[in-house]
C-alpha cells in the first residue's frame, strides 16, 4: 500500500526547461526584428527634426544678416551686422559652416544636396534635399542697423 501514485500530468523538470529555453529564445528575437525593421523611419524622422531644428537656428542669424553672397548656388555667405562673414556649405555630404574663414563648424549630416537661389533683391532660398525629401527657408535680408539690440541668443 505504500506504492506512489504516477502524476502523468505534471512536466518533467527536463521538459520545463526546454520549454523555458524555446520562450526565452523567441522573447530574444523580436527586439532584434523589430530593430532591423523601425531604423529607416526612426532616422527619417530624426533627420526630419534636426532639419527643422536647423532652419529655426537659420532664421534666427538671418535676423543678425545684413547681407547675403551667393556664390555658384552651392555656397551662401552671411554678412552679419557687426561684419561676421559666416561660409555655409556642403563638403562630403555634410553641411558644413565656417566663421571668418577660421575652423568649421558640421551642421547638418547625411544630406544629399544643397542648394541656394538668390531673388528680390538681396533675399535667398536656401534649398536642402535629404531622403528624396526638400526642406526650403526664405531668408530676407535684416533691416536691424548696426548695435542695435535683438532680443535673440546667437549660438556659434
Amino acid at each position: 500500500m505504500h506504492a506512489k501514485a504516477l502524476n502523468d500530468r505534471a512536466f518533467t523538470l527536463l521538459e520545463t526547461m526546454v520549454a523555458m529555453i524555446i520562450l526565452f529564445s523567441v522573447l530574444a528575437v523580436i527586439p532584434l526584428a523589430m530593430k532591423a525593421v523601425q531604423p529607416l523611419g526612426m532616422e527619417r524622422l530624426h533627420h526630419q527634426h534636426e532639419m527643422f531644428v536647423w532652419f529655426q537656428q537659420l532664421q534666427r542669424e538671418a535676423m543678425h544678416t545684413k547681407e547675403y553672397i551667393v556664390h555658384n548656388r552651392h555656397l551662401l555667405t552671411m554678412v552679419d551686422t557687426d561684419g561676421t562673414e559666416r561660409m555655409i556649405r556642403m563638403r562630403n555630404g555634410n553641411l558644413v559652416q565656417q566663421v571668418d574663414g577660421r575652423g568649421h563648424t558640421i551642421l547638418l549630416t547625411n544630406i544629399d544636396r544643397f542648394f541656394v537661389e538668390a531673388f528680390n533683391d538681396g533675399d535667398v532660398r536656401v534649398t536642402i534635399t535629404n531622403h528624396n525629401r526638400e526642406h526650403e527657408q526664405v531668408l530676407e535680408r535684416s533691416n536691424v542697423l548696426e548695435g542695435e539690440f535683438i532680443s535673440v541668443k546667437r549660438v556659434q
